[in-house]
């Protein structure tokens, strides 16, 4: 919850249902306003947000409510395991995704890695999957088994509480199916088009920051996998070039000797 100290002397965009923009200013504001992002979560997004002063600031059915040139804090969102709003929500709510961002992937739960720099509210995700395909890069999922892999994510633990066989048993967190993410591709993707993924006793879903088999080494181990990807490549770049200078000299060459 937002209190009046934080809202004091900040500015809004709101979007109303019929999709108006409006900007205010909160200075002076008496009262709340109160589940901000969570709110788009909501099935009744009329009540989600509420600002209260001497009157009505506006329209009781805003939907969304976002601090303006303010990132999401990466802190949010990294680490969490989220799932898109399905199309029909999106459009309600005037979303557009990039281009790369298909039916396709939508499909997918997602991991968010972070933030991105500049361009406010967008975060960036990579897909999780059931099915490895050739020529692609994973990482396995716990329980998924980690050979073999170099690294195994692991979900943060719930510890859920149900039964086995008539008896009291703790539930380790897992997803539903052996699961792997995807780290050779990754989409630009708005905040608000996402909602974040929960287990079976509706607790959000995400992995460990700093642990083993957390956000931490799955950073590091992109970055090291991009690394060695882009010297691959420039090293291919190279021997291409290499190859095509051999090619036009032995091709003046031959030109040469016919002439002569």
């Amino acid at each position: 919850m937002i209190d009046q100290e934080q809202a004091e002397g900040k500015i809004y965009q709101c979007k109303s249902w019929g999709g108006i923009n409006e900007t205010l200013m909160a200075e002076g504001i008496r009262g709340y306003i109160h589940r901000l992002r969570p709110a788009l979560q909501d099935h009744d997004r009329e009540e989600a947000i509420e600002i209260s002063a001497s009157g009505p600031v506006s329209s009781s059915k805003l939907i969304v409510i976002d601090y303006i040139n303010q990132m999401v804090h990466p802190s949010q969102v990294e680490g969490k395991l989220y799932v898109f709003l399905p199309k029909a929500e999106l459009k309600e709510m005037d979303i557009t995704l990039d281009t790369n961002v298909t039916d396709i992937v939508r499909i997918h739960k997602v991991i968010c890695l972070g933030t991105v720099h500049g361009r406010p509210d967008y975060v960036k995700v990579m897909t999780i999957t059931t099915k490895v395909i050739e020529n692609h890069d994973y990482v396995p999922i716990s329980p998924t088994r980690k050979k073999p892999y170099d690294i195994q994510i692991k979900l943060r633990n719930n510890l859920g509480w149900g039964y086995s066989r008539g008896q009291p048993a703790i539930f380790i967190t897992t997803l539903p199916e052996l699961s792997y993410l995807k780290i050779d591709e990754f989409y630009e993707v708005p905040v608000e088009a996402l909602r974040e993924a929960t287990d079976d006793y509706e607790n959000p879903l995400s992995i460990p920051t700093r642990h083993h088999g957390g956000l931490a080494e799955l950073k590091n181990h992109i970055r090291c996998r991009d690394k060695a990807c882009n010297s691959a490549a420039a090293y291919q770049q190279m021997h291409e070039r290499e190859l095509l200078e051999v090619t036009e000299n032995l091709s003046l060459n031959s030109e040469q000797h016919n002439h002569g």
